[in-house]
């Protein structure tokens, strides 16, 4: 599977004002960008730049838990539910020393009244597997658009 560059996709602003929840920021700033989104299965992707690679010149490890986490937050979050990082285990499976694309997608493995489980799996341009992980979200039994957001 050919990954595609993020002009093709949808923003992260753009996903946060169709579901009415305030924009990530945080995953904004490093040009994330949503490429499928549902309660099921959600994928999102970042394009590589020199900047988010560590002295080893592999993507951060911080960078790609990120994005391994977004893409969860997005599959979560996809109806509007107030839902927010419980627990993650990764997995770094290779070094994305050459990567210039990185995509992760979330397939939902349990789906409670209080919580939901997320299998996700991040793979590079050429289909590597760079990491997986396995993440759980706590639901606040809550919409976004029941919630008074104030910036502090």
């Amino acid at each position: 599977m050919k990954k595609i560059k993020s002009s093709e996709y949808i923003s992260v602003a753009e996903v946060s004002d169709e579901l009415s929840i305030p924009v990530d920021q945080f995953s904004a700033r490093f040009g994330i960008y949503v490429i499928e989104k549902g309660t099921d299965q959600s994928s999102v992707g970042l394009e590589i730049k020199s900047d988010y690679k560590n002295p080893l010149g592999a993507v951060h490890g911080g960078l790609i838990t990120t994005l391994i986490d977004m893409a969860a937050g997005v599959a979560a979050n996809s109806e509007g539910d107030v839902a927010t990082t419980l627990n993650m285990t990764t997995h770094f499976i290779k070094a994305a020393t050459e990567s210039k694309i990185l995509e992760a997608t979330a397939t939902v493995m349990h789906s409670g009244r209080t919580t939901s489980v997320y299998n996700v799996t991040v793979t590079d341009e050429r289909d590597r597997l760079i990491a997986g992980a396995t993440v759980t979200y706590f639901k606040f039994g809550r919409k976004w658009s029941d919630q008074v957001v104030t910036d502090s």
